[in-house]
């Protein structure tokens, strides 16, 4: 278990560049990568840890107010943030337990992953 201080930032859509190209928004990148610094201290802590299982992932997300943003974006920026540090694909990922609750003073989001024992 591990926690992401901070406002959660839900993942945005991928925005038009130049030239046709596209690009995921910033604040999104950054996001994803705060939680894979955090998601990688929770991983160096516990030695045994092993990518290649499935996984079930419970999120307790604490907004600000309730002018919060979407659960389903928010999950997509958490399981991004964790490729590649938690396990290889967040396809491994087989269930998924999201709750929200609010607190003005400490947003932040409280991450539990749990083995499934498949390989």
């Amino acid at each position: 278990m591990f926690e992401v201080p901070g406002p959660p930032v839900p993942k945005a859509r991928p925005r038009a560049g130049r030239w046709g190209r596209f690009y995921t928004p910033q604040k999104t990148v950054a996001y994803e990568r705060h939680v894979g610094s955090c998601a990688l201290a929770a991983v160096l802590a516990n030695r045994k840890w092993v990518k290649t299982s499935e996984y079930q992932v419970q999120l307790d997300i604490y907004y600000r107010d309730k002018r919060s943003g979407d659960l389903d974006n928010l999950e997509k920026s958490i399981l991004d943030g964790m490729q590649g540090v938690v396990y290889d694909n967040d396809k491994q990922v087989a269930a998924s337990i999201k709750r929200r609750h609010y607190d003005k003073e400490h947003p932040r989001v409280c991450v539990k992953v749990l083995d499934m024992g498949k390989e």
